[in-house]
């Protein structure tokens, strides 16, 4: 992984003015940096490099094409770079590479093929800037599923981009706080693309390029990929064979490497299978990593190490302390340059440090649910919903209205005893599964459904001074979901992007580890919507076909318990590790009370210290707002 940074502008540049971008991007890429300017003293570009591939000096960026019509500053990997090299010596003979980076290959590529074709191309993860020497003009681009960062703004006739919006803010100090996008945060607990959490600066969205003709005028953007929805009627033998096929050749591609390699494992279903895959093309025991906790209804680290012996993986695991948390939490805002409250960051961040002692590269086992149906929304709108919409509206609403009287900690205490007679394992955070299934049972469309499952704090809820906000347009809203594919769909574009891969790309990156994706690769996303529904889906079972791959390889057996996701003791850790924190950060005086009335903030927080978990997880999307905000008001 690499950072990427520089700026555009109708004034001459000199080559240090990129400097203190690059200085800000060092964790991304500790081992080179560079920088470039254009003949025409208009662009700069900088970079800072974490050398995976082709450790020497030829693999240094920003990296000329051959011709020099083109430079590029590239933070990814290109995991097909060596069959695109072939093809490349196929149309021109006479070509001679320097090294064996798979960046020289890329900006090679572009130049004998173009962008359009280049990108469509491409198998990997990447964002970078090109810029052509010859049309003067800038492209900045994203992998389909923007695995990784990119933004851009204009401020004071400049055009910025980075792979960080600090690098941006290193250079422009007074940046505006974007308003609509503090309510989108506290909405989807991120800050969905394109907007950022500053005014005029934007997230390149995935699957997309912009040209910029001129530092002053908008960029002309396009869509250059979009998975091929086309069900197809194999029997379920054939889909089997062929996810394998593809799951085998993903994972095998992404473990070439010129550093040491692992996989994180979790124990659940996802991370599991492609552990198993790595350890499958490895002649040795792969490094595997787990983060356990002392609270026996979020401990996976059993489950995990259990798996690990099945498959044959060299395990290692570490616990995570009351003290760990207390240290971490001071951190989160220098980790995510700008608003971020999925509370998996946590875990997500220590597994990533912990991996880092041993490996550079980890494997991880993400969008597998986004892509198969792993989440429990689908099997509920699947099974249920045209039940709901049969039964009586007021009936529906009555039991909503019920189950959401019962504080979800009083939920869990009678839950807890029923499960125990059953002599079953509760799930983490029950109460607050059974409050997201009363609120679900109100929704009248499965747009409604969806924003329920997938949001916190409504954007026109009563904490806000005013309650008359319009929604900016985001990808995700663009089509209508009138079925459960349009919520994987959704969420793809969406919560994957917009929450998933930032959390683990700000988490890892930040310890200087590069994450790969092998559900990712493109072939697998168009074979996941050629999948009929109904093997993502069948009677209770979610991820049907994946686990049924997995069931192949790895002993049911050891997934026979209800799904856990990266949850933590969330609950716990605010009430009495990190409370006093809590209290500072809740009286500070900051800008989102502009936007946001505390006295209602400062009701929620007094109910939850008295034992009622509902609100526990949008009041840690105030705290994750409000650390941030303080540090910024600091630097």
């Amino acid at each position: 992984m690499c950072g990427v940074a520089g700026i555009f502008s109708e004034k001459y540049l000199s080559l240090d003015s990129v400097d203190p971008m690059v200085n800000t991007l060092a964790h991304r890429g500790p081992n080179d940096s560079g920088k470039f300017l254009s003949n025409n003293k208009k662009l700069v570009l900088g970079h800072s490099r974490l050398s995976i591939i082709d450790l020497s000096k030829n693999g240094h960026q920003p990296m000329l094409s051959h011709s020099s019509r083109y430079i590029i500053s590239y933070n990814g990997e290109i995991y097909n770079f060596k069959h695109l090299k072939k093809e490349l010596q196929r149309f021109n003979s006479n070509i001679k590479f320097n090294g064996n980076s798979d960046t020289e290959v890329l900006v090679n590529y572009i130049e004998a093929f173009g962008i359009k074709k280049s990108l469509n191309d491409i198998k990997g993860m990447f964002s970078f800037a090109l810029w052509d020497n010859k049309e003067e003009e800038l492209i900045l681009a994203r992998d389909i599923a923007g695995e990784k960062p990119l933004y851009y703004g204009y401020i004071n006739g400049n055009l910025y981009f980075a792979s960080e919006l600090k690098a941006i803010k290193e250079k422009e100090k007074n940046l505006a706080i974007n308003h609509d996008a503090v309510r989108l945060m506290l909405k989807y607990n991120c800050i969905p693309s394109p907007y950022s959490i500053y005014k005029d600066i934007y997230k390149v969205d995935p699957a997309s390029f912009c040209r910029f003709k001129s530092p002053s005028l908008k960029p002309k953007i396009e869509r250059y990929f979009s998975p091929e929805i086309k069900f197809g009627d194999n029997s379920k033998e054939e889909y089997l064979n062929r996810f394998e096929e593809l799951l085998d050749n993903s994972v095998r591609s992404q473990m070439v490497s010129d550093v040491p390699i692992g996989s994180f494992l979790s124990g659940g279903v996802d991370s599991s299978i492609i552990s198993y895959f790595m350890q499958k093309n490895s002649n040795k025991p792969i490094n595997t990593f787990s983060i356990g906790f002392k609270e026996n209804s979020y401990n996976e680290a059993p489950f995990a190490k259990k798996i690990a012996e099945a498959i044959g993986t060299n395990h290692h695991e570490l616990y995570i302390d009351d003290e760990d948390m207390r240290d971490f939490i001071h951190k989160i805002p220098d980790i995510y340059c700008e608003p971020f409250s999925d509370s998996s960051q946590i875990p997500t961040y220590f597994v990533s440090k912990f991996a880092k002692q041993s490996v550079t590269v980890a494997l991880t086992g993400d969008a597998g649910d986004e892509l198969f149906g792993g989440y429990n929304r689908y099997l509920f709108a699947k099974k249920y919903w045209k039940q709901i919409q049969i039964s009586p509206n007021m009936i529906n609403k009555s039991i909503s209205n019920f189950l959401l009287s019962v504080s979800s900690n009083n939920i869990e205490k009678i839950s807890k005893k029923i499960f125990k007679i059953l002599d079953k394992r509760i799930p983490s955070d029950f109460g607050g599964k059974v409050h997201k299934f009363a609120k679900s049972l109100a929704a009248q469309t499965l747009n409604q459904y969806h924003d329920i499952n997938t949001t916190h704090w409504n954007e026109n809820a009563n904490i806000y001074h005013d309650k008359n906000f319009q929604m900016p347009e985001l990808y995700r809203d663009r089509n209508e979901i009138n079925n459960v594919e349009d919520m994987l769909l959704a969420d793809f574009y969406g919560y994957l992007h917009d929450d998933n891969l930032c959390k683990v790309d700000r988490a890892s990156m930040s310890v200087s580890l590069e994450t790969r994706v092998p559900f990712l690769d493109k072939d697998i996303i168009n074979f996941a919507y050629s999948v009929p529904f109904d093997l993502k889906i069948n009677s209770n079972e979610t991820k049907f076909l994946l686990k049924e791959l997995l069931f192949k390889k790895v002993p049911r057996n050891l997934f026979e318990r209800p799904k856990a996701g990266f949850a933590i003791p969330i609950h716990k850790w605010m009430r009495h590790d990190i409370s006093d924190w809590i209290e500072h950060i809740l009286d500070l005086n900051l800008e989102d009370e502009e936007i946001i009335d505390y006295k209602k903030i400062k009701n929620v927080w007094n109910e939850f210290k008295n034992g009622n978990n509902s609100y526990t997880y949008q009041l840690w999307d105030i705290l994750m707002l409000r650390s941030w905000l303080a540090k910024q008001n600091q630097s």
